[in-house]
C-alpha cells in the first residue's frame, strides 16, 4: 500500500488549527507579560479566517500579497471587528500571509510590545520571546 502526500486542502486546515492553537498560547503569554484589562478579548479563529479573506480579496484584485498585514488593517477593511482583537488593543500586531519559509519555526503572528519585546506565534503552536 503506497502513502499519499496530503493535499494542500489539508495542509491548511492543519495550519489553521495550529494557528488558533498557538494564538491561545500566544494571548496567554501576552497576558502574563501585560496583564490584560477585564473584558478584552480576541477571537483566533475571525483572525485567521479575516487574514484569509484578506489574501483571497488581494488575488481577486490581481493585487500583490504583502509579507504581513496588521490586525488594526484587518479591521479598517472590515474582515474584523474591533472586539474581536481587543487584547491587542495598543500593541503592533501582524499576521504573517507570506514566508519563504516552511516547517515548525515558520513565524504565523507577530505581536510588538512597546518595550520593543516581540513575540511570535511559530507554526508548531510555541511562542518564542524576542527581546530588543
Amino acid at each position: 500500500m503506497k502513502l499519499r502526500k496530503p493535499d494542500s486542502s489539508v495542509k491548511r486546515v492543519a495550519l489553521a488549527i495550529g494557528a488558533g492553537a498557538g494564538l491561545i498560547a500566544l494571548l496567554a503569554w501576552a497576558f502574563f507579560l501585560a496583564g490584560a484589562p477585564s473584558g478584552e478579548r480576541v477571537n483566533g479563529i475571525r483572525i485567521v479566517a479575516a487574514a484569509q479573506g484578506y489574501t483571497r480579496s488581494l488575488l481577486v484584485a490581481g493585487r500583490p500579497i504583502p509579507q504581513s498585514v496588521r490586525l488594526d488593517e484587518l479591521v479598517a477593511h472590515g474582515f474584523l471587528k474591533p472586539e474581536d482583537v481587543a487584547a491587542f488593543h495598543g500593541l503592533d500586531a501582524a499576521v504573517l500571509l507570506a514566508s519563504t519559509q516552511r516547517g515548525p519555526q515558520t513565524v504565523l503572528m507577530r505581536v510588538r510590545f512597546p518595550d520593543g519585546t516581540d513575540l511570535m506565534l511559530l507554526a508548531d503552536g510555541s511562542v518564542q520571546e524576542v527581546a530588543r
